[in-house]
């Protein structure tokens, strides 16, 4: 059970070209999104919703804080990616507690 992480690159006129995504088997994420200053953002699992467009895949991501929503672009691939590392954490925690 191991956390994962990831670099994806910003689509849609983005100021920041980048954001690197730390997947946690516990059921949370934090995204990183850098370019000069850096901001953060940790959500679960279940406050993160895919929405496939025609030229991208639309990423919102829902703050645990009060914080406001985060919208990103990814390309279809690595949304996919994105959304493959989360289910493969969400089977490690799973098998986990199977095995307690």
């Amino acid at each position: 059970m191991f956390e994962r992480s990831q670099q994806y690159k910003l689509l849609k006129n983005a100021r920041r070209k980048n954001v690197h995504i730390k997947i946690n088997p516990l059921g949370y994420l934090t995204l990183e999104l850098k370019n000069g200053n850096k901001r953060y953002l940790k959500a679960k699992f279940e406050d993160i919703h895919f929405t496939h467009g025609k030229q991208s895949t639309k990423v919102r991501v829902k703050p645990q804080s009060d914080k406001k929503d985060w919208l990103i672009h990814l390309e279809h691939q690595d949304a996919q990616d994105l959304k493959n590392k989360i289910k493969e954490a969400e089977d490690d925690f799973e098998s986990l507690m199977d095995q307690l």
